[in-house]
């Protein structure tokens, strides 16, 4: 496994023994304080948004990137998850001048059925992009794409986060 850090690195290396969260797809989780998040991701789409001033962040794992709204259905699809993380953080606290994201995830996990088959990681990453660059939020650190999944671990208050490519 490859480790890839983005972020504050603790001095042992890895993450530190905050309150951990694990985070299913389609799901979004908000904190506020020293807590982490974990997920793992293949060509869905994990987005973490923080601000450190207000020590508030969240995360959303999405599996496609755009659908309609029904009820309950809202982490399914990065053009409704990433605005609603973005207001979570917000009632956290966090401001359109501080608050940060990172992007995980987006591999093409078919690589022997052909391109068309790993467009999907490529068209979450894609409305990743769209989506944060709507609400001005900077995007600070990126692991996208490849034919790799990833486990990931991220700091809601600082915003570190831990990329091991399985």
């Amino acid at each position: 496994m490859d480790v890839v850090a983005a972020g504050k690195t603790p001095a042992a290396g890895a993450p530190d023994d905050r309150p951990t969260v694990y985070l299913h797809p389609g799901h979004m989780h908000v904190a506020f304080g020293q807590y982490a998040i974990k997920t793992v991701l293949g060509s869905c789409i994990a987005v973490c948004i923080w601000d450190d001033r207000a020590q508030a962040g969240g995360m959303v794992h999405y599996l496609l990137p755009e659908g309609r709204i029904v009820e309950g259905n809202t982490g399914k699809y990065g053009s409704l998850a990433i605005p609603a993380l973005i207001r979570a953080v917000r009632a956290l606290g966090g401001t359109e001048e501080k608050m940060r994201a990172k992007v995980f995830g987006g591999a093409g996990m078919l690589p022997r059925l052909g391109k068309r088959a790993n467009d999907l990681g490529d068209s979450n990453a894609r409305m990743a992009w769209k989506m944060l660059a709507a609400d001005n939020v900077v995007v600070v650190a990126k692991d996208v794409g490849g034919t790799r999944g990833r486990r990931l671990v991220f700091n809601v208050d600082d915003g570190a986060a831990w990329v091991w490519r399985l």
